[in-house]
């Protein structure tokens, strides 16, 4: 027995022999219980309407989202059911990196309004890169008056010779988090600490290991120039900046970047080889942990949690309360550091990454794969805290390119985030999301034709040849041979 809903519930029962023939939704009675989970939820239909049972607004959220599906799929005519349901994960993220390319404050309610039909609860939003600052910042504003403009763009065989720029004034980050409130949905901000920072450094040389003028970046690649680890000034910046943050960002959670970041200028730093000495350190990776714990006690002291990458595992001093982002991890790092306690957030590259074709990760690969690896011993997998499916705009340069990207994949990993493994099924769900997608459509949104979602040999290998085609440039091939 099924229903047309994404994700599915993981408690129902429905009775097909009677209907609800009118407007649902006008229907909707709300009765707080405190034995209920925070986002759990349940819902009775009868002839009265819908009586819905919650303990937070969180999960009277998840209820109307519910409804909303059934309102659509079912309109005059919503069978008698029951549902009773919570998630099987309390982490489920969408990343949008507004930096390579910019989206408006009225795209991305957008993308939150689609997220939010889907039981999303994180909003990842990427602020800083290479390639461009977004993110006012009052106590220095270089930041946005030099670093969030780059001179061209030439992405792959994209090539766009006008300036580019933009960025989010607080005001403006304030009103997306304000609206992500209202539909339970957490925003967490992320800087970019040590790398992937050229933009930072192009406003603020000083912050760099050698002092000298850093370009906002015009393509993709991950650079040498990174924020140095051993200028005391380097942390003034970095806790200012946070401060600032911590003041438009109510959340538990800031990320705090941590992957990329070759150390190529800091073996050549006097400032980062006397802070080795000084510390005992004995290779660079340690530096950069010993660098983001900083970040993480400031962060403790304002209340907030850390997220990293999980590259900042790898000189083995991280922080065991710094929750780590798993998108490719090297020998098992973020298995055995959830199986010493450590929380993980799942964000498989070859399998939650939506910004590279459906012929490379179509949905039934992103929809089948498993976040909690097999080998974590049974006790231990609570430390898997969720899933996030992210899409990074270095080739994609509109907002309904990104839209297409995004779904069906996004509700894939939705499904994922909140439905509970024995309950999930590959074909009833593709069977469901052909009903439930149509309404992300209705918010301005696009999407592939349904025959394009899992491509065939012939049409998959196109697509992969056309992606690395156009993915390519002379900038890009020097950038990845160095």
């Amino acid at each position: 027995m099924s229903i047309n809903l994404v994700p599915m519930p993981n408690e129902f029962h429905t009775d097909y022999k009677l209907f609800f023939r009118r407007n649902i939704l006008e229907s909707i009675t709300v009765e707080y219980d405190s034995e209920y989970s925070a986002e759990e939820y349940s819902i009775v239909i009868d002839d009265k309407g819908a009586a819905v049972k919650c303990s937070t607004k969180a999960g009277e959220n998840c209820a109307h989202q519910t409804l909303r599906q059934l309102e659509f799929g079912y309109s005059g005519n919503i069978p008698y059911l029951t549902i009773h349901d919570k998630p099987a994960f309390s982490h489920r993220g969408f990343l949008i990196d507004c930096c390579r390319h910019f989206f408006t404050v009225e795209e991305l309610k957008k993308m939150i309004d689609a997220a939010a039909l889907f039981k999303f609860n994180k909003f990842h939003w990427h602020l800083t890169e290479d390639q461009g600052w977004r993110m006012e910042i009052k106590k220095y504003p270089l930041l946005t008056e030099k670093g969030s403009q780059r001179p061209y763009s030439n992405f792959g065989r994209y090539y766009d010779s006008k300036p580019y720029g933009g960025f989010y004034t607080q005001e403006e980050m304030k009103d997306i988090v304000e609206y992500c409130r209202k539909k339970s949905i957490d925003v967490i901000p992320e800087i970019e600490i040590p790398g992937h920072s050229s933009a930072c450094l192009h406003a603020y040389p000083h912050l760099s290991c050698t002092g000298k003028e850093v370009p906002v970046r015009t393509h993709a690649g991950i650079f040498k120039d990174i924020l140095c680890a051993g200028k005391e000034e380097v942390y003034e910046f970095l806790f200012n900046v946070i401060d600032e943050m911590t003041a438009i960002f109510p959340g538990e959670y800031i990320h705090i970047g941590g992957d990329e970041a070759p150390k190529d200028r800091w073996k050549e730093c006097p400032h980062c080889n006397r802070k080795m000495r000084e510390l005992g350190l004995e290779n660079y990776e340690q530096l950069q942990g010993y660098m983001l714990n900083r970040i993480y006690d400031h962060l403790q002291k304002k209340g907030k949690q850390a997220i990293t990458w999980n590259e900042s595992l790898r000189g083995g001093n991280l922080e065991k309360g710094i929750i780590v982002q798993n998108w490719m991890e090297k020998n098992d790092e973020c298995t055995i550091r959830a199986s010493q306690g450590g929380k993980i957030i799942v964000s498989d590259f070859f399998h939650y990454y939506v910004n590279y074709p459906l012929g490379m990760t179509p949905l039934k690969k992103t929809y089948m794969y498993e976040p909690i690896p097999s080998e974590l011993h049974e006790n231990m997998r609570k430390n898997i805290i969720g899933v996030e499916t992210p899409v990074w705009t270095e080739f994609i340069d509109n907002f309904e390119d990104m839209s297409k990207m995004c779904f069906p994949r996004m509700a894939a990993v939705a499904e994922t985030g909140w439905t509970n493994r024995d309950k999930k099924d590959y074909v009833d769900f593709k069977h469901r999301l052909t009903y439930v997608i149509r309404m992300v459509e209705e918010m301005g949104l696009k999407y592939p034709d349904v025959s394009q979602w899992d491509p065939r040999f012939l049409q998959s290998a196109k697509q992969v040849i056309k992606f690395a085609y156009n993915m390519y440039n002379k900038e890009t091939v020097k950038a990845l041979r160095k």
